[in-house]
């Protein structure tokens, strides 16, 4: 776990909202920010791990939504929200500056351990990482309602490869 002196009171955070091409058509798709915007991935990135936590990065790091989509660097649709430190702590989340860069912040649950290899959470409170609030797809401790969609997503150039 490395720290997070460098996170400002205030300080707005940003979660890109990736979508399929199917999630934007209307009445079918997933159009809109979701309770599912804000779940715990069981199997990340096709590495048969769960995923560590929620990832949203500081806007102060990418002041316009292309800086943020470039980062990213996804060819899916996407779109942003965003919300204030101040708000997740008062939910007691912890969030946790993870690169070299200072960009990325993972949110994890607050009864986070950082039990399991390498880093995946086990809540204290629980008996494996299944027990982590962030896997729980009703959304206990209301992400969805604090973050504001921004920028509904859709089809966005091609981030250029650096």
């Amino acid at each position: 776990m490395t720290k997070d002196g460098h996170l400002k009171q205030g300080e707005i955070l940003i979660r890109g909202l990736i979508r399929l091409p199917s999630d934007l058509d209307e009445g079918v798709g997933r159009l809109h920010q979701d309770i599912s915007d804000f779940v715990r991935k069981m199997n990340y990135r096709k590495t048969g791990k769960p995923e560590n936590g929620i990832s949203v990065f500081r806007r102060i790091k990418y002041p316009t939504n292309q800086e943020f989509y470039a980062r990213i660097n996804v060819r899916l649709p996407i779109g942003t929200s965003e919300c204030s430190l101040n708000k997740l702590m008062a939910k007691r989340m912890k969030p946790i500056l993870d690169d070299a860069e200072a960009d990325h912040i993972s949110l994890r649950c607050p009864d986070c351990d950082m039990a399991l290899s390498p880093n995946i959470c086990e809540p204290k409170s629980g008996t494996s990482f299944l027990d982590c609030p962030l896997f729980d797809k009703t959304d206990p401790l209301g992400l969805a309602t604090a973050f504001e969609e921004v920028d509904t997503p859709s089809k966005k150039p091609k981030a250029d490869k650096a």
